[in-house]
C-alpha cells in the first residue's frame, strides 16, 4: 500500500525580532528535513552558511558531524522525510540555524491537505519582514546593527552598510523573488 502524500501550510517565524519577520510556505511532506531546510534557507533569506537543527518534542533532526549519533531521538536530516512525522494541523516544531548567532524559527502547520500534483514544489504564499544580514550577531547583534545604520551621526553606519551590501531594508520581502528561487532550487 502506498503512503499518501500531503502538502503542508506552514508558516516560520523568526523568534526575537524587533518586529515580525515570518514566510508561509507550501511544502510537500515528500521532501527530506535537508530539503526544507534549503526551502526554508531561501524564503527567509538566509545563506545557508551555518548549521542547523529542527526539534519535534524529543526528536532532533540535523546534518551529521563527528559526534552526530542517530537514534531513536537523533535523525539524519538527508534522508529523515517530514511525512514520517506525521504532521497535523497546530503542531510546532523548532528550527535553528547558526548555533553562534543562534536564529531561533518557530515553525507552526498551519493546514494540511492531499498532495493533489506528484510534481508539486515548495513555494512561498506570503511573508513580511527582511532577514537580518548573515553573522550579525544574532537578535541582540541585530538590533545593535539597525540602530547603528539608522543613525546619521554614527561613524560606523557607512561600513555597515557595506558590510551588509550597500542597503538595507528591514522591512523588504519580495515573494516573487522569493518563489523564483524556489523553483530554480527545486526544479525537476
Amino acid at each position: 500500500m502506498a503512503m499518501r502524500s500531503f502538502l503542508y501550510d506552514i508558516q516560520v517565524s523568526l523568534l526575537d525580532m524587533p518586529w515580525p519577520v515570518w514566510r508561509r510556505l507550501m511544502v510537500p511532506s515528500t521532501i527530506t528535513f535537508k530539503k526544507f531546510h534549503e526551502a526554508i534557507q531561501i524564503a527567509m533569506g538566509w545563506q545557508s552558511y551555518h548549521l542547523f537543527e529542527f526539534k519535534y518534542g524529543p526528536l532532533t533532526i540535523s546534518l551529521p558531524d563527528e559526534d552526530f549519533v542517530v537514534d531513536d531521538t537523533h535523525f539524519d536530516a538527508r534522508w529523515k522525510k517530514l511525512s514520517s512525522l506525521n504532521l497535523a494541523s497546530s503542531d510546532v516544531m523548532s528550527y535553528l540555524y547558526d548555533f553562534g548567532d543562534n536564529w531561533v524559527h518557530l515553525i507552526h502547520v498551519k493546514g494540511v491537505r492531499p498532495l493533489e500534483h506528484r510534481q508539486m514544489t515548495v513555494r512561498c504564499t506570503g511573508g513580511e519582514g527582511a532577514c537580518p544580514p548573515e553573522d550579525v550577531g544574532g537578535p541582540y547583534g541585530y538590533e545593535q546593527f539597525l540602530q547603528t545604520i539608522y543613525d546619521s551621526e554614527d561613524p560606523e553606519a557607512n561600513h555597515l552598510l557595506d558590510w551588509a551590501g550597500g542597503t538595507f531594508d528591514p522591512w523588504a520581502f519580495d515573494r516573487n523573488q522569493v518563489n523564483e528561487e524556489m523553483a530554480q532550487r527545486f526544479k525537476k
